[in-house]
């Protein structure tokens, strides 16, 4: 499976590509189950990266993506993310999923994280005798994770 954080609103601020900042609202996994979780605003810096998109060796567009780094857990384990500007919502894989997808990227190890809390798709904990855990499917314009 995936490991899922959830990025509750993405405001990507005009700005020159090397100052391009991101403030993202969030919601601590380790809240998802109080009945009204503290939130807080944090601000991370964005690079901006264009991608042609060719047609009949033409180059007709250009797609823009903006990644940068967060840190997960604590201790902290590092990632870098793009923050796909359609959604509010980035995904990081799980040290347990074993997919060739996964496997080329660096994976979040919940294990080794003393501040990991287990949550459904909808932000609640999910109890720790809980036999079933929910199965999502994410699509993109690149393709499918599941």
């Amino acid at each position: 499976g995936l490991g899922f954080l959830a990025a509750a609103s993405v405001l990507l601020l005009s700005a020159a590509p090397a100052d391009a900042l991101a403030k993202i609202k969030v919601e601590a996994a380790s809240q998802a189950a109080a009945s009204a979780p503290a939130q807080e605003l944090l601000t991370i810096r964005l690079d901006k990266q264009y991608v042609p998109v060719t047609r009949n060796n033409r180059t007709v567009m250009y797609k823009t993506a903006y990644f940068g780094s967060i840190h997960v857990g604590e201790p902290a384990q590092t990632f870098t993310v793009v923050f796909d500007t359609g959604s509010g919502h980035f995904i990081v894989p799980s040290s347990k999923c074993l997919s060739e997808s996964c496997a080329v990227h660096r994976r979040y190890g919940r294990e080794a994280s003393s501040s990991a809390a287990d949550i459904d798709h909808d932000g609640n904990a999910v109890p720790a005798d809980a036999e079933e855990r929910d199965q999502v499917s994410v699509a993109f314009g690149t393709g499918d994770i599941v």
